[in-house]
């Protein structure tokens, strides 16, 4: 007679690429190839990573449609910060929301930052590299049109989270290439000064650190144009200052207050430079009302609450909307790649806004 033991059910963490790669003594990197089949790794190798991963149970997860090709299921996709780096704001709540909803579709998430963006090259190496070993990318930062040619060149599904940084011959370009999902900043921008106008404010400044061609600032600052034209004001030059430098509240405040007609609202689309401005106007004017509602700024969540800037006007990117559209559409151009780019835009949260 066979005795059975009725043992207490336990929960156990899924088995990871670190597990394998530590059992294996090889990088994380090599046991993703070896799954992969890339060809850079040896059979030998490959072997004793697929054996490994049986022996431990790994399993690459992934919802697949019914008669789905296999090569067409999207199971890992990968998370790519270009000019910028993960874990530090106003970097640190996006990988966690893309990495709930990839988990809710049960694909695995796979992040990696490039820092440097001073050897295009070398970004390119990177991300394909990385693109490779997944079923597709999800990029962030600096993303261009040579980076995503050279990924469409590999047949890398990408989806670019934000904007394309364009060339200042070629901004059409955005029309030819890229699969993007990005905050319409440019129509929260025209909403916003309508309503400042509206309001009676007839002297609005602009001002940030930098503005990109293409990017989330260089969208606010058109956005802010097109609004003043619509309603029959003019662009004056004196009312736009691109400081090219972090913090430069006191440069701002001091150039636009010795105006012999000043601004009376402000458009800032970063929200440590308006910080800056805000602690610089109550330094120099201490009797003068706060700029906490003429003031408007644009920012990631966990910045404006780090630097205590929550009941000023704010224009935030809906990040969980971004986040779940941006995976939905990786998932559509693996079964089925697009001709043509596309781009998606979502409404930004305005709040606190008079």
């Amino acid at each position: 007679m066979v005795s059975i033991k009725l043992m207490k059910q336990t929960t156990t963490k899924p088995i990871r690429l670190k597990d394998i790669a530590t059992r294996a003594e090889i990088s994380v990197a090599a046991v993703s190839m070896a799954l992969a089949d890339h060809p850079d790794i040896s059979s030998e190798t490959k072997r004793q990573v697929r054996e490994l991963s049986q022996v431990l149970g790994y399993r690459r997860a992934g919802i697949y449609l019914k008669d789905e090709p296999p090569q067409r299921r999207l199971e890992r996709i990968g998370l790519v910060m270009v000019g910028g780096r993960w874990g530090v704001p106003p970097h640190s709540n996006l990988p966690r929301i893309l990495a709930r909803h990839a988990r809710q579709n049960n694909y695995r998430l796979e992040i990696i930052d490039i820092e440097s963006i001073e050897h295009p090259d070398q970004v390119i190496e990177q991300a394909v590299g990385f693109g490779k070993m997944l079923d597709g990318l999800i990029i962030s930062g600096y993303a261009d049109e040579r980076l995503l040619d050279a990924l469409n060149e590999k047949n890398i599904p990408c989806v670019i989270y934000g904007h394309i940084l364009l060339n200042d011959d070629d901004i059409g370009r955005i029309h030819r290439v890229g699969h993007v999902v990005a905050s319409d900043e440019i129509y929260a921008s025209q909403v916003v000064v309508a309503r400042l106008l509206k309001l009676g404010h007839r002297r609005i400044a602009f001002a940030s650190e930098n503005a990109p061609r293409g990017l989330c600032h260089w969208q606010w600052l058109m956005g802010y144009k097109l609004a003043l034209l619509e309603h029959g004001q003019t662009i004056d030059l004196n009312l736009i200052a691109i400081t090219g430098r972090k913090f430069a509240g006191p440069q701002i405040i001091q150039q636009f207050s010795s105006l012999a007609d000043p601004p009376t609202a402000y458009m800032v689309p970063d929200i440590t430079t308006a910080h800056s401005m805000a602690q610089a106007h109550a330094a120099s004017f201490p009797n003068a009302e706060s700029l906490n509602k003429t003031l408007i700024c644009g920012g990631s969540a966990e910045m404006i609450e780090m630097l205590g800037m929550d009941d000023y006007p704010l224009i935030m990117e809906n990040t969980e909307m971004i986040s779940m559209a941006a995976v939905n559409r990786l998932a559509e151009l693996r079964r089925s790649p697009l001709p043509q780019p596309t781009q998606l835009t979502i409404a930004p949260i305005i709040r606190n806004f008079p």
